[in-house]
C-alpha cells in the first residue's frame, strides 16, 4: 500500500501531504512551524521566522525520497497574485539556473537561486544543504521546493518586479525539454536514412545473386559419347590426345 500510494503522488502529481503523511516522500511541516510560516510578510527579504520554518523542514528531506517525487509545476502568475492560498505547497521547479548567490551562514542556507523555469517566467529559490558540483549556472535544474511568498526586487532596468520564492533541498541537473526533441529531430530522420540505405544494400546485393549465372552440368549424352571409342591410353599425353579427337568427333 506505500508503494502504491507514492507511485500515485509520483504520477498524478499529488502533494504527499495528501496522499498520505505517514508515507510522505516529503515530510509536512509541523503544527509549529506551519503557524511560523503563516507569518510570513510578502514583499519583503528572507530574514524572518517563516523563512527558517521552512529552511527547518527541507533540512529533514531525504534524498533519495525526494528525488522519487514529482509534484506539479506551480502556476507562478496564480500564487503570486495570493501567496496565502499556496503558502507551504510543495511544487516541481524545472528551468535554467541564471544566478547563484552564498546567504550568510547564520541561516544555514546554501544559495539563493534566481532560476527562470520553462515558460521563460523568473522565480527564486533558496536551496538548504549541499549543491552538486554539476550544477552551475546556465545550466538546467530541476527540484522540489515549497512555495514561501512572493517578494520584490530591483531589476536592472530600475523597476520593481514581484517573484514567487520557494525553498528547497537536492537539486540535480537535467537535460532541458527543448534540447531533447531538437536531438529527436536529428536522430530520428538519421536513423530511418540508414535503414532505408540497409535495405536498399540488402536489396541490390540479392539482385547481382539472381544475375550470377550457374555452372551448367554436363549433358549426359556428351559424356558418354566421349565415353565410346574403348578405354583411353595410359600414358597421359595420348590419353588427352585422343580425348580431344573423341570431342571433336562428337561435336560434328
Amino acid at each position: 500500500m506505500p508503494i502504491l500510494i507514492l507511485l500515485l503522488s509520483g504520477v498524478l502529481g499529488i502533494p504527499a501531504a495528501t496522499a498520505s503523511d505517514n508515507f510522505a516522500p516529503i515530510p509536512p511541516l509541523t503544527d509549529e512551524q506551519q503557524i511560523r510560516l503563516e507569518s510570513a510578510h510578502d514583499g519583503r527579504d528572507y530574514r524572518e521566522e517563516a523563512f527558517c520554518a521552512l529552511v527547518e523542514s527541507a533540512r529533514t528531506w531525504e534524498a533519495a525520497r525526494v528525488l522519487t517525487h514529482f509534484p506539479r509545476a506551480p502556476d507562478l502568475e496564480a500564487w503570486i497574485a495570493d501567496p496565502d492560498e499556496h503558502r507551504g505547497t510543495i511544487a516541481r521547479i524545472r528551468g535554467r539556473l541564471e544566478q547563484r548567490v552564498s546567504l550568510e551562514p547564520s541561516y544555514d542556507v546554501a544559495e539563493e537561486w534566481f532560476v527562470r523555469d520553462e515558460a521563460g517566467t523568473p522565480l527564486i529559490v533558496y536551496v538548504v544543504g549541499d549543491v552538486p558540483a554539476e550544477v552551475r549556472e546556465g545550466r538546467p535544474v530541476d527540484l522540489n521546493a515549497r512555495f514561501y511568498k512572493r517578494m520584490r526586487f530591483t531589476a536592472r532596468d530600475g523597476r520593481e518586479y514581484d517573484y514567487a520564492a520557494f525553498v528547497g533541498a537536492h537539486p540535480r541537473t537535467v537535460t532541458p525539454t527543448g534540447a531533447l526533441q531538437q536531438l529527436g529531430i536529428v536522430v530520428i530522420p538519421l536513423a530511418l536514412l540508414l535503414l532505408a540505405f540497409f535495405l536498399l544494400l540488402i536489396y541490390v546485393r540479392s539482385q547481382r545473386a539472381n544475375r550470377t549465372p550457374l555452372p551448367r552440368p554436363a549433358r549426359t549424352d556428351e559424356i558418354e559419347s566421349l565415353d565410346e571409342g574403348g578405354p583411353l591410353p595410359d600414358d597421359p599425353a595420348e590419353a588427352l590426345a585422343e580425348l580431344r579427337r573423341r570431342a571433336q568427333q562428337s561435336s560434328r
